[in-house]
C-alpha cells in the first residue's frame, strides 16, 4: 500500500462521480450514528481478557447512482472512529499493584467505501449493500482516564500504524421516502478490515486489523431521476 494505491483509489472514485453526474438516478445524503469496533488478527485482541470492544461513531455524505429501481453503486466519504478499550494496572510508590485504569486506543479513519446495493420495495424499501472499502488513518492516540492517584494521559501513536486501510464493507436496511425526493434511511453495516496496519512487528508474527458495526441514520435527496 503506498501513494500510488491512494491516488488510484482517488481516481476510481472521481471518475464515478464524474459519470454518475452526467447521468440520471442521483441521490446525495448524509448519515452518521454510533458503532462497536474491536482490532484483530493475534492471540492478545482475538481472546479477549483486558482487551475489550469500543463504543465509538461515524458519519459521512453518501452518493448513490441507480442503474435500474433493483441495482445501484453507492460511494462517497466518511469519518469513522475505531479502536478499543482495556485497563491499565497501576503501581504505587511501593511497586505494588494498587488500581485498574480504565484507557482506550482511538484509530480516526477518513472511509472511501464503493459498494453495489440491492433495493426492493417502494413504501419501505429495504435494501442490502457490500463492497470493499479504502480507509486513511487520520489519527492514533491511547488515552487513559484520571484517577485518585494520577492523571489522565493521552499519547499520539499514529507513526506507529500504517496511513492506510482497507476492507470490505457488508450492511442491510431499511427506509421510508417522506417526500417524492427525500427518504429516511436505517443501516446496520458491518465493516471489516482485511490488512494489517501496524507498521510494526506484531507478537508471534500476528497482525493487527480493524473491524466495526455501526447503525446508521441517514437522510438522502434525489437530484435526478
Amino acid at each position: 500500500m503506498n501513494k500510488l494505491t491512494i491516488l488510484f483509489w482517488a481516481l476510481l472514485t472521481l471518475s464515478s462521480t464524474a459519470a454518475i453526474a452526467q447521468n440520471n438516478g442521483i441521490t446525495i445524503g448524509i448519515e452518521g450514528g454510533p458503532n462497536r469496533s474491536k482490532l484483530w488478527g493475534n492471540e492478545f485482541v482475538d481472546e479477549g481478557g483486558n482487551i475489550k470492544r469500543a463504543d465509538n461513531f461515524s458519519t459521512g455524505i453518501s452518493l448513490e447512482y441507480s442503474f435500474t429501481e433493483l441495482l445501484s453503486l453507492r460511494s462517497g466519504i466518511g469519518f469513522e472512529r475505531k479502536g478499543i478499550t482495556y485497563q491499565v494496572q497501576h503501581m504505587n510508590e511501593w511497586g505494588n499493584q494498587s488500581e485498574l485504569i480504565p484507557g482506550r486506543s482511538n484509530y480516526d479513519y477518513l472511509i472511501l467505501p464503493l459498494m453495489a446495493r440491492m433495493t426492493l420495495g417502494s413504501k419501505p424499501i429495504f435494501f442490502l449493500n457490500a463492497g470493499p472499502y479504502l480507509g486513511f488513518l487520520l489519527k492514533q492516540m491511547d488515552v487513559t482516564e484520571s484517577s485518585q492517584l494520577q492523571s489522565g494521559s493521552s499519547m499520539d501513536n499514529t507513526e506507529n500504524f500504517k496511513r492506510l486501510d482497507m476492507g470490505f464493507s457488508a450492511g442491510l436496511g431499511a427506509g421510508m421516502p417522506v417526500t417524492k425526493k427525500t427518504i429516511l434511511t436505517l443501516e446496520l453495516r458491518h465493516n471489516l478490515g482485511l490488512y494489517n496496519i501496524s507498521s510494526t512487528p506484531v507478537y508471534n508474527d500476528g497482525a493487527i486489523k480493524t473491524k466495526s458495526t455501526n447503525l446508521l441514520l441517514g437522510i438522502a435527496y434525489k437530484l435526478k431521476g
